[in-house]
């Protein structure tokens, strides 16, 4: 029993301790982003859209 504790004691120390990876989005994400809501042409918005999908491979 004291096993069981043990290890369950070390896997969420182990958890605990697991870095968190923030991804900060790209600059063309933000200006996709910024612009969702501005009247432009479509073609245009869909630039900025593609923009960032490729910014984020």
């Amino acid at each position: 029993m004291k096993i069981v504790a043990y290890l369950l004691l070390m896997f969420l120390t182990a958890c605990m301790n697991a870095p968190i990876e923030q991804k900060q989005p790209s600059k063309a994400c933000l200006e996709y982003q910024q612009m969702m809501t501005a009247p432009m042409p479509r073609e245009a918005m869909q630039k900025l859209q593609k923009k960032c999908l490729e910014s984020k491979e």
